[in-house]
């Protein structure tokens, strides 16, 4: 299992957190005789001392600097004594073994967000908060597509949106009269909102039908961008493949066997920007690991 960095991890490092846990992953391999170090993801003196420690012996350093460099000769030596040494699964990336119900820290994967990212967005704890209470979801690299969907569909809010120029240019842009069962007629653009961009107005029927709205959302379009409903409509689209004629879905492509992140894009809009969401659902993957650890 090779592991690359993104940073330098260490003292005087960057230690963001994906780095930091990989460096841990690698030195709890190659310091057999120590203590394992907690996997975290949030840099602390103890690292530093085992960086020290792997320095000294394994690297034979008489000036040991206590860094990982991305490139350096230390990261070099922990990967090749890695190799050497069982990683646990858990802490391989794509890996199955984090199927099931894990409770999820929404307040520590905002720490490890902001700490990874620089930033941390508003909405980022109310829809992981509302991923961890959905018992459809019982898979970490579910909700780490799920949130990668949201974070390129939104801009990197994480928040119900407006999609950008409000459907111009293109069909589902243009007005549309729905006629309700009593005879009521409304005129609206169903153009996309919420979290996943939800389009055209068969789209917005059928959804809110499906999450228990009957024709509400047809009638009024904009309360799909309400967090709550907003987020019923992306659980119950991506597991359902209800976004798509082909009926794409998250296990279609995420299961005991695969993780496919680039072709689960499909899932929402063929692979328009597939490998962008796949870098970031890696990244996000490893995070909500940390934070369910």
């Amino acid at each position: 299992m090779m592991i690359h960095l993104e940073r330098s991890v260490g003292s005087g490092g960057r230690n963001l957190p994906i780095d930091v846990a990989g460096a841990t992953d690698l030195l709890n391999a190659a310091l057999t005789q120590e203590l394992p170090l907690k996997w975290s993801g949030v840099y602390g003196g103890t690292l530093e001392d085992h960086i020290f420690i792997f320095q000294r012996e394994a690297g034979h350093m008489h000036t040991p600097d206590g860094r990982i460099e991305p490139h350096g000769h230390t990261l070099q030596l922990l990967n090749h004594a890695a190799s050497h040494a069982q990683l646990p699964l858990t802490h391989k990336q794509g890996s199955a073994a984090y199927r099931g119900r894990w409770f999820l820290d929404a307040d520590k994967l905002s720490t490890l967000y902001g700490l990874q990212f620089g930033k941390v967005p508003s909405g980022l704890k109310v829809l992981a908060s509302a991923i961890q209470l959905d018992p459809a979801i019982q898979d970490i690299r579910w909700i780490a597509y799920m949130l990668a969907t949201a974070w390129w569909e939104t801009g990197r809010k994480f928040e119900p949106v407006r999609e950008d120029g409000q459907g111009a240019d293109h069909d589902y842009g243009d007005p549309v009269t729905y006629q309700d069962s009593d005879g009521n007629k409304y005129t609206n653009v169903y153009y996309g909102r919420g979290y996943v961009q939800l389009t055209w107005e068969d789209k917005y029927l059928s959804l809110g039908k499906a999450i228990g709205l009957d024709d509400a959302l047809a009638i009024n379009p904009d309360l799909a961008l309400d967090p709550k409903i907003a987020y019923q409509v992306m659980s119950y689209g991506m597991t359902h493949g209800s976004f798509t004629t082909a009926h794409h879905k998250l296990a279609d492509y995420i299961d005991d066997q695969k993780c496919d992140y680039f072709r689960a894009r499909r899932i929402i809009n063929g692979l328009d920007h597939a490998t962008e969401i796949a870098a970031q659902a890696a990244k996000l993957e490893m995070l909500l690991r940390l934070s369910c650890e």
